[in-house]
């Protein structure tokens, strides 16, 4: 066996191997409902980027990984739907402030003066200097 045929080998390994870490690391990211960390250590991958890259190259994986997503979170959406049903306030309110924004079940944050007046802003002026000492003010035009 020439070296030629020992690099082929060693790439054919190295793809079969990669391979099956992808199918380790999909059959446990489906059994911990899309939560990354657990599944990589199942399939033996120690890095994210590593994930990162097999998503970037391999449209399948991509695509394997995506619905598991939708999956987990279709499981969590049906939890939360059991939740409303069985009365619980919470779900209920975090239903409401998700899902019916266009009814008005939005918070929002009213940010006023002292005693609720309007709040007062005052303009400041930038000034910058560069490395020649040139004072530049905000408007871009050099100072006097």
């Amino acid at each position: 066996m020439d070296e030629k045929d020992t690099k082929y080998t060693h790439k054919k390994k190295e793809r079969e191997g990669t391979k099956r870490k992808k199918q380790l690391y999909l059959e446990a990211l489906e059994r911990s409902l899309g939560v990354s960390a657990p599944a990589m250590r199942v399939a033996g991958v120690k890095e994210r980027h590593t994930i990162a890259r097999w998503k970037n190259t391999d449209p399948k994986f991509a695509q394997a990984v995506a619905d598991i997503s939708e999956t987990a979170g279709d499981f969590v959406e049906a939890k939360l739907l059991k939740g409303i049903q069985n009365d619980d306030m919470t779900a209920v309110i975090f239903y409401c402030k998700t899902k019916l924004k266009h009814r008005g079940y939005v918070e929002r944050a009213e940010i006023t003066g002292r005693d609720g007046n309007a709040l007062k802003v005052e303009p400041i002026q930038v000034e910058i200097i560069d490395s020649r000492g040139q004072v530049t003010a905000d408007d871009g035009q050099t100072a006097q």
